[in-house]
């Protein structure tokens, strides 16, 4: 895996790139950046949400669920002082279709116990929890 930034302005813009895709991180106003782009911490939330995504929905592909839907949103909150490191990270997932309760519960604890990298690289002061929404 090999990732390469490059500034794009004369402050804290940068793109990230994997050689194919690229994407915008900025600082924050109080930094000094001009937020064009997410700040590397929104960063971490979306990786850690789209690792947990794709365990969770392979998972449930495995399981042969009929996902009509799904979403997810993340909070992450930190610690005030530096380095201001997450202390509480939430993710609520949104499901829609026929899919089990139990099986969505045993693809959490798989994707939080052994599959997502994201939340393994976690040191133990974080505490990762999920909740979910199934609609109708």
């Amino acid at each position: 895996m090999h990732i390469t930034l490059q500034r794009t302005d004369l402050a804290f813009a940068l793109d990230a790139s994997n050689g194919k895709n690229k994407v915008q991180l900025d600082a924050s106003l109080a930094a000094g950046g001009q937020e064009n782009g997410f700040r590397p911490m929104e960063l971490f939330l979306v990786s850690l949400a789209a690792c947990s995504s794709i365990d969770i929905l392979s998972i449930l592909y495995k399981q042969k669920q009929q996902i009509e839907d799904y979403s997810v949103a993340v909070e992450g909150i930190r610690a005030s002082t530096t380095p201001a490191v997450f202390t509480n990270i939430t993710i609520t997932l949104q499901l829609k279709g026929i899919i089990a309760t139990e099986k969505i519960e045993r693809a959490i604890l798989l994707t939080q116990t052994k599959y997502c990298s994201v939340i393994q690289m976690l040191n133990s002061d974080t505490t990762v929890s999920f909740s979910y929404t199934l609609l109708a």
